[in-house]
């Protein structure tokens, strides 16, 4: 027992740590869904005043759909900000996903989704991609079943167009190879945490890629409420002009799961 909270305080420290020193779809994967079909919906707010004042919302609906070995969801989520009524914050992205299991360890899935963000010149992207999943490590306590330890790895491909704003407009079209490292853990029935790392790069220009690290801390405070700490850091070796290489955000709130 002690060994396994030493484990998880470390990756814990790991990720914010990470945060000081410098869009995941794996991260919104749910893992231990039934058959059936669920719905939910997230809200949250941000708010500052005094010597500075700003004000966010973030909010997603999702959809899932479980029968036998396919897995279906659809996802659309929205983030807008605002400082002294000028927007600093203004994107969002829809992902719909289709997944069927093979057997224990191998699913096939394939993808659409389509995202924008204002202030990262991002005008809209479109992708269209799919891939193996393949489950490395599937471990229960011994003396709480409670407790569960997951690591998956992924491999797939997507085909991307890409539209930027800005002094110079970019059209571009490519193939994206898509490869991802994730990890969950239950610790007991409240708590739950996750902990995801993406590498794309473009098929032509290996030169160009892609790095994504999504990370989650789930209390769970009644059945259907939860409070959620989030921590998503993205890195593009090739960003648009005037456009940084790199993004973190941290952020907190509650969940509504019905």
């Amino acid at each position: 027992m002690a060994i396994h909270h030493t484990i998880i305080l470390g990756i814990l420290l790991h990720i914010f740590g990470f945060a000081y020193a410098q869009i995941n779809t794996e991260a919104l994967r749910k893992l231990e869904l039934k058959e059936g079909l669920y719905s939910g919906a997230q809200v949250d707010f941000g708010y500052q005043s005094g010597n500075s004042e700003y004000l966010t919302l973030k909010t997603m609906l999702r959809i899932d759909y479980l029968r036998r070995h396919n897995n279906f969801f659809l996802i659309v989520k929205y983030q807008r900000g605002a400082q002294a009524k000028q927007l600093f914050l203004n994107k969002g992205f829809i992902h719909l996903r289709g997944m069927h299991s093979w057997n224990k360890t191998i699913t096939q899935e394939i993808f659409l989704q389509k995202e924008f963000d204002d202030f990262t010149s991002l005008s809209e992207r479109n992708l269209i991609g799919g891939g193996l999943r393949l489950q490395l490590l599937a471990r229960t306590g011994k003396a709480d079943s409670l407790r569960k330890i997951l690591l998956f790895a992924g491999v797939g491909g997507m085909y991307e167009r890409e539209e930027v704003s800005g002094r110079i407009a970019e059209d571009q079209r490519l193939f994206r190879s898509t490869n991802y490292l994730s990890l969950f853990t239950r610790i007991d029935e409240r708590v739950r945490m996750q902990l995801i790392s993406y590498f794309q790069f473009a098929a032509a220009k290996r030169e160009d890629y892609r790095i994504l690290v999504d990370g989650s801390l789930e209390f769970k405070l009644t059945r259907q409420l939860f409070f959620q700490a989030s921590l998503n850091f993205r890195y593009d070796s090739q960003p648009p002009v005037e456009i940084k290489k790199y993004d973190l955000e941290i952020s907190n709130g509650i969940k509504v799961w019905f």
